[in-house]
């Protein structure tokens, strides 16, 4: 995710937050992919092109896992996504309290400054609150130094680094754990 510089340059969210459907699994793949060779352009190796696969994303889309902000001009044209998950084994493990598990947090390059990334982490913590949960975590690359200072910048208690693999791309990234618990 791009970080805005200071939480008081944002803007309005271009486009409201919508459960994704299934024709948006291509668009949240090519937004991936396009955040990712922006990362790896700035040294941070927390994503990688092609780490994820439209039919495994079309899955998630029928669990309800993802929302998006479509693009005014093509609906399939995904801007920004997250996804919320009731369990994160490979970087949480096992816990006794049930949380929501954000990722896939990425906003398209364009829409910089305009209160997108807080619109999409705040989207998650309402989505786990109607869950009945009373805690989300997230993680963000520990080479990632902004990423960090922006979660904690919402609110979010830094919880631990976790090293984590992923296989069908072989390559390994450090993670810094957050968490929130909410009102």
């Amino acid at each position: 995710m791009c970080v805005p510089d200071s939480l008081e340059e944002l803007q309005p969210t271009p486009g409201p937050i919508i459960a994704a459907r299934e024709e948006h699994a291509q668009g949240i793949v090519d937004l991936r992919n396009r955040i990712a060779r922006w990362l790896q352009g700035r040294g941070i190796d927390q994503w990688r092109e092609g780490e994820f696969d439209p039919a495994d994303v079309a899955q998630e889309i029928r669990r309800g896992e993802w929302s998006v902000i479509e693009s005014p001009e093509d609906p399939t044209v995904v801007l920004a996504s997250v996804q919320v998950l009731w369990e994160d084994l490979r970087i949480w493990g096992k816990q006794e309290e049930p949380a929501g598990y954000v990722h896939g947090v990425a906003v398209d390059r364009s829409l910089r400054g305009t209160g997108t990334g807080p619109a999409l982490i705040h989207h998650a913590e309402n989505v786990t609150r109607d869950s009945g949960r009373s805690v989300v975590r997230l993680d963000c690359d520990v080479n990632s130094p902004r990423l960090a200072e922006f979660y904690q910048g919402l609110g979010y208690e830094p919880r631990g680094e976790q090293d984590f693999y992923v296989a069908h791309q072989d390559f390994h990234v450090t993670v810094l754990r957050h968490e929130l618990r909410l009102d």
